[in-house]
């Protein structure tokens, strides 16, 4: 979703999105009987919003289906994770992630996750920059790396961005040591 004040993405599942979602979940639906609704990035809600969805999940209407995707499931409130049932979904192999599209390098960066082959194909440049970039920090003496790292993130008034950013470059780091020890 657009934050209509600074047109950006929001970096978070608001509570008003929730109630949005329970008010569409209570309606009648047209054609079957059965409702569903995908939470995508559900890492994402904030406290409040994770106490509106803590109801509905308690309180469903009818046949929902809610799916809450998320690949950060420990970052979910243990109230929310108790009252779901976790799918968790194999790796897909090189040969499907080459039959999608994905080229031989973001298929070696995403390891067996199609989000993050596709990713990686989108933005191949920012992610190897990531991976450039981790490659400089580990050639660097110990005292000059907070430095280095300072200047990835110029705007410290967007905690959420940073955030965002950063878990972004762990990824990249983590498959470059996976990549390094194998």
């Amino acid at each position: 979703e657009i934050d209509s004040k600074t047109g950006q993405h929001k970096h978070e599942i608001s509570v008003d999105q929730i109630r949005d979602l329970k008010a569409r979940m209570t309606q009648t639906s047209f054609l079957s009987r059965r409702k569903s609704a995908v939470i995508n990035d559900a890492h994402f809600l904030n406290p409040s919003a994770a106490n509106a969805l803590l109801k509905l999940l308690e309180e469903p209407s009818g046949q929902a289906l809610i799916l809450l995707i998320s690949d950060q499931p420990d970052e979910l409130p243990l109230t929310i994770r108790s009252r779901t049932q976790v799918l968790r979904f194999l790796s897909a192999t090189n040969e499907q992630l080459r039959t999608a599209g994905c080229s031989s390098k973001a298929i070696t960066y995403a390891a067996g996750a199609p989000g993050l082959a596709i990713s990686y194909n989108q933005n191949t440049k920012r992610h190897q920059t990531f991976i450039d970039e981790f490659r400089e920090l580990l050639k660097n003496p110990a005292f000059q790396r907070l430095k280095i790292i300072e200047t990835w993130f110029p705007k410290k008034q967007d905690h959420n961005e940073g955030r965002n950013e950063l878990r972004l470059r762990f990824r990249a780091w983590k498959l470059v040591l996976r990549n390094l020890l194998l």
